[in-house]
């Protein structure tokens, strides 16, 4: 799992949250997870994804015992929530994949370490992934950045050739967010905007495919 000084992704903070959409390393096809060790948290999130309902009543367990206060409270609303519970259909789907996550990360890492020495070469003109001292990375996808141009020329290649990618999500540039500041406020977002990319190391690929994609990115970085 993805840790730094052996403390695992999700155990820094008071609440932690985890996608599961079907993209990611467990995945229940859609939603997500959030964890707390603290009660009370505990309590205001159960209440938040059952549309704000008071916490003395989220589910119908509540009702195994009488309880005159419990009956009086099971329509309470205490904040405006949503409807974000995740069905047992979605929960299957991903406490099933809990049994096979450490040899899914240690295939990614070994793709993404094969692919970072194929790359190794052309790491002057295209950015390639590393880790900070004392950390881990579950290696969701392999992420690359173009140092000096932009990346859409290479990714249509690579789509051309029968290699999927994916932009690195950008967050400055968003038409939702026009005029809240000046596209000079933020120049490592704006350099991320114009040259990061994704392409895939998952544990459905195997060393070979690797290769294949080291190959074809060789190729573009000859010609252009």
């Amino acid at each position: 799992m993805a840790s730094r000084k052996d403390e695992p992704v999700g155990s820094w903070g008071d609440i932690a949250c985890f996608s599961t959409y079907m993209a990611h390393l467990i995945t229940s096809g859609v939603g997500g997870i959030g964890i707390t060790n603290n009660p009370d948290y505990a309590t205001k999130m159960r209440s938040l994804v059952n549309h704000g309902r008071d916490g003395i009543y989220i589910n119908i367990d509540d009702d195994e015992k009488f309880n005159e206060e419990v009956v009086s409270r099971r329509f309470n609303f205490e904040s405006v929530g949503h409807s974000f519970r995740v069905t047992e259909l979605e929960a299957a789907l991903a406490l099933a994949q809990l049994e096979s996550w450490k040899p899914m990360i240690a295939k990614r890492r070994a793709n993404a370490s094969h692919l970072t020495n194929l790359l190794d070469d052309i790491s002057d003109r295209i950015q390639l992934p590393s880790l900070r001292p004392h950390t881990e990375s579950s290696h969701m996808m392999y992420p690359l950045v173009m140092r000096d141009e932009s990346k859409w020329p290479i990714c249509n290649y690579l789509e051309q050739h029968g290699i999927e990618t994916r932009e690195m999500m950008r967050i400055t540039d968003q038409p939702c967010y026009a005029g809240m500041w000046e596209p000079g406020d933020y120049p490592v977002a704006e350099w991320l905007n114009r040259g990061g990319w994704y392409c895939g190391c998952h544990q459905g690929l195997g060393l070979d495919d690797m290769e294949y994609i080291s190959e074809v990115i060789h190729e573009w970085c000859k010609f252009n």
